[in-house]
């Protein structure tokens, strides 16, 4: 009887043995932790991108500032100074030159934007030569301030008529550096600059002025049409 009871106890030891191992694999296998490194695939909310801020609008365009030929040896013959309620179409009537040759001359952006005090160039037209002109005079005053800089070694420009041309034209008709200029005509007195600017073409006459130094004689605008 003793024997049959322990031999009863072992097979139920047995069983319950049988059962914990079975409870204990399992738990282990459920319970596997996330291994260094590995990526979770738990899906992440995707952030909103927060709104790019409006670009300011571009400034209005206005009229380029005036000119100043007070510095150079020479300057244009013909001028207006804008007074008050003068329009650029009142100008044009009053001196009987278009408008629009006004603003090229002048290289204004804006045919309604003058201002009071403003320094217009006035170019003559003479529409049978097709041709504009702008005639320039000495100045005794520019023409000082570069004699003295050509003494002094810091100027080289006045006493060669291209260089001259190319600096001298005072961004009339807005020319500049971008344009092509060609030296023709020259007899160490007067000299012609051909002049190549967007779809016009330019002639520059320039003169050796008694001074010794080039100076700006008139700038003529050949009509393409």
């Amino acid at each position: 009887m003793k024997e049959r009871t322990i031999l009863v106890f072992l097979l139920v030891l047995c069983g319950l043995l049988a059962g914990s191992t079975t409870f204990f694999a399992t738990l282990h296998f459920s319970e596997k932790p996330q291994a260094p490194g590995e990526v979770s695939t738990t899906q992440q909310p995707t952030p909103t991108p927060a709104p790019e801020p409006a670009s300011a609008p571009p400034p209005p365009e206005t009229s380029a500032a005036p000119v100043n030929f007070n510095t150079l040896p020479s300057v244009p013959e013909v001028t207006y100074t804008v007074q008050k309620n003068d329009t650029l179409f009142s100008v044009a009537s009053s001196l009987e030159v278009s408008a629009d040759e006004i603003a090229l001359a002048n290289n204004l952006t804006d045919v309604n934007v003058i201002k009071f005090d403003q320094v217009l160039v006035i170019p003559k037209v003479d529409k049978t030569a097709k041709v504009a002109e702008i005639t320039f005079l000495p100045n005794d005053k520019g023409i000082k301030n570069v004699t003295s800089k050509i003494g002094a070694g810091q100027d080289t420009v006045h006493k060669d008529p291209l260089k001259t041309a190319q600096v001298d034209h005072g961004g009339l008709y807005g020319l500049g550096a971008q344009d092509s200029y060609t030296l023709g005509k020259n007899d160490d007195k007067t000299a012609d600059i051909d002049v190549k600017h967007a779809d016009d073409t330019f002639l520059i006459t320039v003169k050796k002025h008694e001074q010794g130094i080039w100076i700006v004689l008139k700038i003529t605008r050949k009509f393409s049409s």
